[in-house]
């Protein structure tokens, strides 16, 4: 950073996180989103958007240019259930998905149809 007499500092929050992430973390923990087309000032957008990159399981670029990401995420209502319960609000990223869509014992697998990968 470089500091001028009279000209508030700027910082660059998301590139301050990627380095202190790098710093606790290792190089690994930023570098294996560097693939496909993401580089470093597109996990700037994820951070500021408080994304958590540590629990991040993937981030592309759509088509348009919008960087989106998926996080291991959490459920919400159906928090703490001993068996299988429709999580209808609060849930997100991957165990809502899989909780949702993927092991609902009344819809099956929503994502059958598009193959089985």
């Amino acid at each position: 950073m470089v500091l001028l007499v009279g000209v508030a500092p700027h910082v660059d929050e998301g590139a301050e996180i990627l380095n202190n992430l790098r710093k606790a973390h290792g190089d690994d923990a930023v570098n294996k989103f560097l693939k496909d087309g993401i580089n470093e000032n597109d996990l700037t957008v994820v951070v500021s958007k408080r994304g958590n990159l540590l629990r991040t399981l993937g981030v592309v670029k759509r088509t348009d240019g919008k960087v989106i990401w998926l996080e291991e995420g959490k459920l919400g209502t159906a928090a703490g259930a001993t068996s299988w319960v429709y999580d209808k609000e609060g849930g997100t990223g991957w165990v809502h998905i899989v909780n949702n869509h993927i092991i609902n014992p009344n819809s099956g697998n929503q994502f059958l149809p598009l193959g089985e990968q």
